[in-house]
Parts: structure tokens; C-alpha cells; sequence
């Protein structure tokens, strides 16, 4: 790999995108659902584990982009890249299941931008 920057690039894009999922979406989006007690147990439960595993997903992808970039790692990269790109797949499918504009789904656009990064990194 020749191209470190745009890998460093996908790492700190996925940073900060653990970040605004954390600050951001927890206070406006998860929070008032994971605060809501007329909300079963079971539910609640799976919906506050899907939240937080996400988290968990951002840190990992963010270290697995800075490891690809710091240890020249190709399979590092290419895991990371598909990754993205397939979380940006899918947010898409979420926006048009769900009848919003991307650019109102921060998702859409972060995971693009990360796949797009770490498609340059790979073709680099």
C-alpha cells in the first residue's frame, strides 16, 4: 500500500462518526427511546445492546483503519473498506425503506465517505 493518507483518513472519518453516534445521536435519537418505560423490557434491552454495539463497531473499525495504515495491513484494509461500504449499503436501504433523505440519516453519508476513503486506500 502506498496511499496511507486516505487510510488515516477512513481511521479519523470512523472517529468521527463514533463520536457524533455517541454525543450526538444518543441525546436526539436513542436516548429518549432507551429513556421511554412504557417501552417492554425485551425491547429496550435489544435496542440498548444494538445501540452500544455500535459504538463498540465505530472504535474497532477506527482502530482497524489506523492499523492498516500504521502496519501496511492489506487484509486490514480491505476487511475495513468492505465493512463500511456494506453499513453505507444498508443505511441506504434504511432511507428508502423508511422514506427519508439520506443527508437526514447521518449514517448514510459517514459510511460513504469512510468506504469511499478506504477504496482509495486499496486502489492506491
Amino acid at each position: 500500500m502506498q496511499l496511507t493518507l486516505p487510510i488515516y483518513a477512513a481511521g479519523a472519518m470512523s472517529a468521527i462518526t463514533f463520536l457524533a453516534h455517541v454525543f450526538v445521536g444518543t441525546t436526539k435519537n436513542a436516548g429518549p427511546i432507551l429513556h421511554d418505560e412504557r417501552l417492554p423490557s425485551g425491547p429496550l434491552a435489544t435496542l440498548t445492546f444494538s445501540w452500544e454495539a455500535n459504538s463498540i463497531l465505530l472504535v474497532f473499525m477506527t482502530l482497524g483503519f489506523l492499523g492498516a495504515a500504521y502496519w501496511d495491513s492489506w487484509p486490514l484494509l480491505v476487511f475495513n473498506t468492505v465493512l463500511a461500504a456494506t453499513l453505507s449499503l444498508w443505511a441506504g436501504v434504511v432511507t428508502i425503506r423508511k422514506s427519508i433523505s439520506p443527508l437526514r440519516f447521518p449514517p448514510a453519508p459517514m459510511f460513504l465517505v469512510i468506504a469511499a476513503l478506504g477504496a482509495v486506500g486499496v486502489s492506491g
